[in-house]
Order: C-alpha cells, then structure tokens, then sequence
C-alpha cells in the first residue's frame, strides 16, 4: 500500500480514517489534508501504536478530525503537544440523524395507542366468554333483520300506494 506522500513543512488540519482492504479481515488508515482534501498517507493497520507513531513525525498537526474510534482518541490524547480533536461531518450528521428519528418516533409513534379500556363491573355468569359473544351477536342480528324487514315493508307500502 503506497501513497505520494506530502512534503509540506506544516500540516495543522488534517484528517484521520480507517478503510477497509477486506472487510472484517484488513484495515488501513488514511489521513487526508483538510486544507487541500488531498491523502497525505496511508499505512495498514488501524491501531494506537501506528497512529501514535505517525503523528510523533508530524508534529505541526493542530487539528485532527476523526471517527469515534478509541484507538485513535488514545493515540491523538497521549501525544505531548495537545492536539485538538474533532468528530468528522459523517459521524456528526449520522447522530443527528439518528437522535432525531428517535425524538420523532417517540413523539410520532407508528401506532397510536389507544385509550385504557374501563370494565365495568357486571353481574357474575355462570356462562362461558364464548358463550355469552354468541349470544350478543345473535342479538344483533335479530335487531339487524328486524330493521331491514321494516325497511322492507315500508318500501313495499310505499310502492303499492304509489300504484293505486
């Protein structure tokens, strides 16, 4: 893994990432110029040690942002001169994102609930749940045909009257 690496005599802002080579298996870090947006170096691995050993030969670096990796929070910590540390525009936007969904799903839920159901207190039965569904639902039925039959008749009425 190669790159051109920058000769400038002062990076102040630059930016740290990983990559992967293959994921799960291999990563890389990157570190790009914020004032150019160009790589400045790339080197395998991803850890504390390799991050602490760059930056030891960069010591003009004032500003780093970077992901929320630990190793690289550690490794930009323990350098000497205190080097400022910002999250990069990716990480900040995913949580935002993230935060906000969760404020609108809190506010917003996808089902609205419904209110408490009361019981009211009713004469004990000796009758099956089952039984007594049966029953109100007969209920309705009758009470259903009793109003379409009217209905019925009232028509029928109507129209014979109309006739005569």
């Amino acid at each position: 893994m190669r790159c051109r690496k920058v000769h400038r005599k002062r990076l102040p802002f630059v930016a740290i990432d990983d990559f992967a080579l293959r994921k799960r298996f291999h990563y890389g870090t990157i570190v790009v110029d914020l004032l150019t947006h160009r790589p400045i170096d790339l080197f395998p691995g991803r850890t504390e040690e390799q991050v602490k050993h760059w930056l030891m030969q960069h010591p003009s670096i004032h500003t780093i942002s970077r992901d929320g990796s630990r190793a690289y929070e550690t490794a930009i910590a323990s350098i000497p001169p205190f080097i400022i540390q910002v999250t990069d525009r990716w990480h900040i936007l995913k949580g935002l994102m993230e935060a906000t969904k969760e404020e609108v799903y809190d506010r917003f839920p996808a089902k609205l609930k419904h209110p408490p159901v009361v019981h009211h207190p009713s004469v004990p039965s000796s009758k099956r749940k089952s039984d007594q569904q049966r029953e109100e639902n007969e209920k309705k039925t009758k009470r259903s045909i009793g109003r379409r039959s009217s209905r019925f008749s009232d028509v029928i009425n109507k129209g014979s009257q109309s006739l005569l």
